[in-house]
């Protein structure tokens, strides 16, 4: 619509907006297509501003094909247009997420060239980003890339001390958005060397968020898509395995209602919607066919005061390890 309208500021933002999408569920095919889209607005009307918007993009789709020359090539090119434009807010959104990529794939592919360079600019950045007025994120971001540095280096104390960081950034700043890309890493450094207590709590919330994410997608397909994708994956894997989630299901279905009484074949599909699995995978699982499948998860939504897949998946969340 704004292509047809002449909007080429929404048309690019529309169209980065849904390779960002594809990435996250990991369909680098589509967020290439996406992000040409988003080149060819960019060269209509082109800006300072979209061309480093359009770099960053390409940084991230790089990333997650394993190219890290392309990845260091875009982003660094990111950060060298903020710093030509002089505006320093700029440059340290750049370095942040150059931190956080070059940390996350130099882990991934234990490149020690990449550990350092995110551990170069994770610092840059954390020092512009304390001349910055509110609470802006790359903060929090460089922060997280040096979480992951820690992690890849074996330092899982200093790993989990930074990982208490973000964890207050994020209490603190009280953002709308989600930052799954800071939660994460930090996760991962409390579980490995937090305290007690402070696993409890990550924990805790991350089956809130897991399970807030699940009951708001309404659409199946796309669920199960997301739940499988690299987000979706790392987050449901940091949650946990189920472990006798159905006294929680049922108190958070309908607190004042009695405790449904499930089998072990219920259990399992409650277990098999928190991987996304779709009827076929969950029929093969169990040995039975795809309707007996649709007929028994729709008893097990009514006992459980569910209305949906996706509510009766939010509740497993929520009871997992309760």
């Amino acid at each position: 619509m704004a292509k047809m309208q002449g909007d080429r500021s929404v048309e690019f933002l529309a169209a980065g907006g849904v390779a960002l999408a594809l990435l996250e569920l990991g369909d680098a095919t589509g967020a290439d297509e996406w992000l040409g889209r988003a080149a060819a607005a960019a060269a209509a009307s082109p800006t300072p501003l979209r061309a480093r918007q359009l770099e960053t993009w390409r940084g991230a789709l790089r990333a997650a094909q394993g190219d890290s020359a392309g990845m260091r090539e875009h982003l660094e090119r990111a950060v060298k247009m903020a710093t030509d434009n002089g505006r320093p807010a700029a440059r340290c959104e750049a370095l942040a997420r150059l931190a956080l990529t070059a940390a996350t794939l130099g882990a991934a592919m234990d490149d020690v060239d990449l550990l350092e360079l995110a551990e170069r600019s994770a610092t840059e950045a954390m020092q512009i980003n304390t001349t910055l007025p509110g609470h802006p994120p790359w903060g929090a971001q460089s922060t997280a890339a040096l979480v992951v540095v820690a992690l890849a280096r074996g330092d899982a104390e200093g790993a989990a001390a930074l990982g208490g960081q973000i964890v207050q950034y994020v209490q603190e700043a009280d953002r709308e958005d989600l930052d799954l890309e800071i939660l994460l890493p930090a996760a991962r450094a409390i579980f490995a060397a937090g305290p007690p207590e402070a696993q409890a709590l990550v924990r805790g919330f991350l089956r809130l968020l897991l399970s807030r994410i699940v009951a708001g997608t309404v659409d199946d397909e796309m669920r199960v898509k997301w739940l499988r994708g690299p987000v979706g994956k790392q987050l449901a894997e940091l949650v946990g395995p189920m472990d006798e989630p159905m006294a929680a299901v049922a108190e958070a279905a309908d607190p004042a209602a009695p405790t449904p009484s499930l089998d072990d074949v219920d259990r399992k599909l409650l277990h098999l919607l928190t991987h996304g699995s779709t009827n076929r995978e969950m029929a093969s699982e169990l040995r039975l066919d795809e309707a007996a499948v649709s007929q028994r998860l729709a008893r097990l939504l009514a006992s459980i005061g569910a209305s949906s897949r996706a509510q009766a998946t939010s509740f497993a969340f929520r009871g997992i390890g309760m």
